[in-house]
């Protein structure tokens, strides 16, 4: 694979971020996007790149959610991510025979 020896740097004021698996891709659009279309689509991302990024948002030494302003539905979002993290923990480990 050949690396991009090119680096582009936007700044997309209330940009919203979403992962498609269709492509895989990361999508950054903004409001007005959905309608006209427009934004910006970066594709040949793996589930495993996105659930390392995930990983690295979340668990790592400095995590995101130590940077925002609370409000009730992050405590909302963040308890269906601990539901279904756990789902998945159990799942896997059940596979594997650990207890």
């Amino acid at each position: 694979m050949l690396k991009p020896n090119v680096r582009y740097s936007f700044h997309i004021k209330d940009a919203t971020c979403f992962y498609s698996d269709y492509d895989n891709s990361i999508n950054i659009e903004t409001e007005d996007s959905c309608e006209l279309d427009d934004g910006l689509c970066v594709t040949g991302i793996s589930p495993d790149t996105m659930f390392t990024m995930c990983r690295n948002l979340l668990a790592c030494n400095d995590p995101i959610q130590n940077k925002i302003q609370v409000r009730d539905w992050h405590v909302i979002s963040s308890k269906e991510m601990i539901t279904k993290l756990q789902v998945f923990v159990d799942k896997q480990e059940a596979k594997n025979g650990v207890e």
